[in-house]
């Protein structure tokens, strides 16, 4: 289970919830995109939350959701104490240290028609080609 200190139920909801489409409550404001989870509310609506959303919660443990490469991902120097990271894939991206957080497709074929290289190392869940001697390519493998 990678859930540390947040419940499986928040961790189901983290690893369901859409991000990036602007905020119901605060459409009129800048910095209105949904980027942030709040890892102690219970029964949002809205569970991705805004920057003005996150001001309202300041004594919460809040997440913030980044996009890389087309998916969404988390800063691991985030993460300590709340998610159990260890066995997961850590990507640089812009030297900066992250984990994807829901799977990645993974490409059969390639799509200039040559031969793939066998992977050495795979995600014993989706058998997505791993970097490193790691089981899992995202949060929600692990989970």
């Amino acid at each position: 289970m990678a859930a540390v200190g947040i419940g499986a139920d928040r961790m189901a909801t983290l690893l369901c919830s859409e991000f990036g489409h602007p905020c119901a409550v605060h459409y009129d404001l800048r910095k209105n995109m949904c980027v942030y989870f709040c890892l102690d509310c219970q029964g949002l609506n809205e569970e991705a939350i805004c920057f003005h959303c996150h001001v309202d919660n300041t004594s919460h443990r809040i997440l913030q959701v980044r996009k890389a490469s087309l998916s969404e991902v988390l800063r691991v120097v985030d993460l300590p104490g709340v998610i159990d990271i260890t066995g997961i894939q850590i990507y640089s991206i812009n030297g900066i240290r992250v984990i994807h957080l829901i799977k990645r497709s993974c490409v059969a074929y390639s799509p200039l028609g040559l031969k793939r290289r066998p992977q050495r190392f795979a995600c014993v869940v989706c058998n997505r080609g791993l970097k490193d001697a790691v089981r899992f390519c995202s949060v929600q493998c692990k989970v």
